[in-house]
């Protein structure tokens, strides 16, 4: 911006409006691997709820009751199946990212343009300064060819294996086979990665919509159960209490008959104590007539 002084100068304003810096590639890419991770999971965890709920189905078409609890016993009840905010945020972020890291402009009906990896594998050889070739032209040919036959190569797949060569301590250049390897590593991991990232959204809302049309017939079977078992346990309650009547009336009635047994024996008690009296006293005057006349 420039503005006129007093004396008729034109200056310029030194208060330029700031700029954002240009992200970090290597920081954004490391960003983009763990997010992306993360999505492979949630997305691997959104695949075993769907095979736990085509079992359910299968269970609970075939009647098989025990079984269907069984396996709704194994799901999360607090995963509804569906994406919360947090993690669509993730998948945009996510694409956001993966546009820049991977622009579609690079890939030619699905193909990697050979412009591109000749680029890549140019920056990368620059990180070598021991060992040069001595064909530089021909081995860059070479390293191109064999990247290029990898079935299915991403730009991010590469740039990230070029880094990993970058960032190990070998100063000699790699050969061919050498950069292959890390290449399909890296594909390997990439793959599942952008997979999640693309497909996480359509697979939560159908693994969603599948647990919405299981869950009514589960939540009636779960009642069925539970009525069941509170009937049985009734049941339980009811024959103890039966057995415990019985105990306490066999004991009413053995109580019954040990208080007549104790009664007869204090009876009978009371008879030997009077018979004792009588034959102490027929006793007694027995040794009376005994005694000497002065």
């Amino acid at each position: 911006m420039t503005k006129k002084s007093r004396n008729g100068l034109t200056v310029v304003d030194a208060k330029l409006p700031a700029t954002k810096p240009p992200p970090n590639h290597w920081r954004t890419l490391d960003r983009l691997a763990d997010d992306a991770d993360a999505l492979a999971e949630r997305h691997n965890a959104l695949w075993f709820m769907d095979r736990k709920l085509s079992d359910l189905e299968s269970a609970l078409r075939d009647g098989n009751e025990a079984f269907a609890l069984h396996v709704a016993g194994t799901l999360d009840q607090s995963d509804d199946g569906d994406l919360d905010e947090a993690e669509r945020e993730t998948v945009a972020q996510c694409r956001e990212a993966l546009a820049a890291l991977d622009p579609e402009g690079y890939y030619d009906d699905g193909e990697l343009k050979a412009e591109h990896v000749t680029m890549r594998l140019a920056v990368l050889l620059t990180s070598y300064t021991a060992n040069p070739p001595a064909n530089p032209k021909e081995y860059c040919t070479t390293l191109r060819a064999h990247v290029l036959a990898v079935e299915g190569l991403r730009y991010i797949t590469l740039d990230a294996a070029c880094r990993q060569l970058a960032e190990d301590d070998n100063p000699f250049l790699p050969k061919p086979g050498q950069l292959v390897k890390p290449v399909r590593a890296q594909q390997a991991l990439w793959d599942k990665r952008i997979a999640a990232i693309n497909g996480i959204e359509t697979f939560a809302r159908y693994v969603a919509t599948k647990l919405e049309r299981v869950k009514p017939k589960l939540d009636a079977l779960a009642a069925a159960r539970a009525a069941k078992e509170a009937q049985a346990a009734l049941d339980r309650a009811l024959d103890r209490r039966g057995a415990a009547r019985r105990d306490a009336i066999d004991g009413q009635v053995a109580a019954a008959e040990a208080a007549k047994a104790v009664e007869a024996a204090f009876a009978r008690l009371a008879e030997c104590e009077a018979d004792v009296a009588a034959k102490g006293r027929t006793l007694a005057d027995a040794q009376a007539k005994q005694q000497p006349t002065r």
